[in-house]
């Protein structure tokens, strides 16, 4: 079973500390997000919008629906080299 967040803390901008059930911790610049269109991207163009950042089922989810895939981030974050366990 791939391991779940189960942490998600704002940073200030656009970015996040996320920490999976088996320790592992990366800093995330979602700023890509400022390129995304549709009303649901849209909301979370606003920082503070964006800080409202939560974790629920083991993804990190946002009060207006926006989501994001845990396996997929770890795929994302690990090819980058960005996280250490």
């Amino acid at each position: 079973m791939m391991p779940q967040i189960v942490s998600a803390e704002a940073l200030g901008g656009y970015r996040l500390r996320v920490g999976y059930s088996d320790g592992f911790v990366a800093e995330w610049d979602h700023a890509d997000l400022l390129n995304a269109t549709g009303p649901i991207a849209a909301q979370l163009h606003d920082p503070a919008s964006f800080a409202q950042v939560a974790v629920s089922d083991g993804a990190q989810v946002w009060p207006n629906g926006y989501d994001v895939c845990p396996v997929t981030l770890r795929r994302v974050l690990t090819g980058a080299g960005v996280a250490a366990a």
